[in-house]
């Protein structure tokens, strides 16, 4: 039976799933796996005492280090995946996938050298975990604020290092951030727009204040849930910019636009008509 204003739960962890499957084929498919990374050597935690508690357990050499425990870790997280999928109230599918993607979070960027890669499903996995649905929605609710909370920081960062104010900041980004693609794909349509605003700085800033007024917007979901389409939108742009603009994909993110449906709409009960309700007696 639905309940108006209520969050369909079924309904959201069929949507989560169905990206967690395609997450796991990308990251198989990016040779990012626990039984790819070839059994790795050098560790770069940083000053992060999560990963530095990890690496001194001795859990991600031993995961890493034999090719059958990663395998049986990478499997074992997809049949997590697939589980939930199929039997949505077992709570050991969804608990066992939050577990494992703590720990491919934290596994990749130790031996990856990054910090932040695949932390929008580490987030996400934290959503179905609960037994109480008013323990569910309350998840939904507090990761939707942290995921507003990450574009509106993002733009935050932007004032108080004061981007903003520096003419020729995005343009002397894209000449490390960019290099690559340029030396790669020398003749591409990307690379003679990367060449373009390298070389014209005032254009490149225009870019980068209208990245910080996109962000700065999700400040609205804050307040009210009324816009959050327009978030979406807004959202769905930055991401593409940031593809085209900057080369940096951060498609994990698109999992986290759930969390900006208007879900309770979809679990109300149909209206019926007088006339209907006259042809129906």
């Amino acid at each position: 039976m639905k309940t108006p204003g209520r969050i369909p739960r079924e309904q959201v962890n069929a949507a989560f799933y169905a990206f967690a499957v395609l997450y796991w084929i990308y990251l198989f498919a990016a040779d990012s796996l626990m039984h790819q990374l070839a059994q790795p050597v050098l560790i770069y935690p940083r000053f992060d005492y999560t990963f530095w508690g990890l690496v001194l357990s001795g859990i991600p050499q031993w995961l890493t280090g034999s090719p059958a425990v990663a395998l049986i870790f990478d499997w074992g997280w997809l049949a997590c995946v697939l589980g939930a999928l199929i039997f949505p109230r077992r709570l050991i599918f969804h608990r066992g996938y939050a577990i494992g993607a703590f720990l491919h979070f934290c596994i990749y960027n130790i031996y990856a050298g990054t910090h932040f890669t695949n932390v929008a499903f580490l987030m996400m996995s934290w959503l179905l975990i609960w037994r109480k649905d008013s323990l569910f929605e309350l998840a939904f609710e507090a990761l939707r604020y942290l995921f507003l909370f990450v574009f509106f920081s993002a733009a935050c960062w932007k004032l108080l290092m004061g981007s903003l104010w520096h003419d020729g900041h995005f343009a002397a980004t894209l000449r490390f951030q960019v290099l690559d693609y340029m030396v790669a794909y020398p003749e591409s349509i990307r690379t003679a727009l990367y060449h373009y605003l390298i070389f014209h700085p005032m254009v490149a800033q225009l870019c980068w204040v209208l990245v910080f007024s996109v962000q700065f917007l999700f400040i609205i979901g804050f307040f009210t849930k009324r816009y959050d389409r327009l978030l979406i939108g807004l959202g769905f742009a930055f991401h593409i910019g940031s593809i085209v603009f900057a080369n940096i994909p951060n498609l994990e993110f698109l999992v986290c636009y759930l969390l900006l449906l208007p879900w309770s709409k979809y679990n109300e009960p149909a209206k019926i008509s007088s006339g209907q309700l006259e042809i129906a007696t």
